[in-house]
């Protein structure tokens, strides 16, 4: 697991640290903020991890390779540049614009929306994700998920 997807998972199951305080919704925390282990190059290249929003405790990290996004009940439009996609909560509803690469949804009851996308894996139940363009490679590990193509 890289130290992206450590500091999310660490962030998302800490929520009542100070990086995730309702309180702090609008802070923006960098990941030597919250203690992660790092090189000196990934310090340098790091995104900013935006803690908090109004739809509940979230944690959103968006770079060249990763977009990873975190919490439940978030409503949210990204664009994508050809990262690989992370969801991972309950309840978010997102769309993703451009193109990514491989797509991950880990949850329940979120609802999602992409362009361009070359494989989808849902982990969870009564997920519903859409895509538009090609016809994605898709691994389905759940049960009341609805995934189809939106059209063009």
């Amino acid at each position: 697991m890289n130290t992206k997807c450590f500091l999310v998972m660490l962030l998302a199951l800490a929520g009542t640290g100070s990086a995730c305080s309702p309180a702090d919704s609008k802070q923006e925390v960098s990941y030597s903020d919250v203690g992660a282990v790092q090189s000196a190059d990934e310090a340098a290249s790091a995104s900013t991890v935006e803690a908090g929003n109004s739809g509940g405790s979230m944690v959103n990290i968006q770079d060249a390779e990763d977009i990873i996004i975190t919490g439940n009940g978030s409503t949210q439009t990204r664009t994508a540049t050809g990262q690989d996609i992370q969801v991972l909560g309950n309840d978010n509803k997102t769309t993703f614009k451009g193109q990514c690469q491989e797509f991950y949804v880990v949850g329940n009851g979120n609802v999602i929306e992409l362009e361009n996308v070359a494989s989808i894996q849902v982990t969870g139940d009564n997920n519903r994700v859409k895509w538009y363009g090609k016809e994605p490679t898709v691994n389905n590990l759940g049960k009341g998920n609805v995934l189809e193509s939106a059209g063009k």
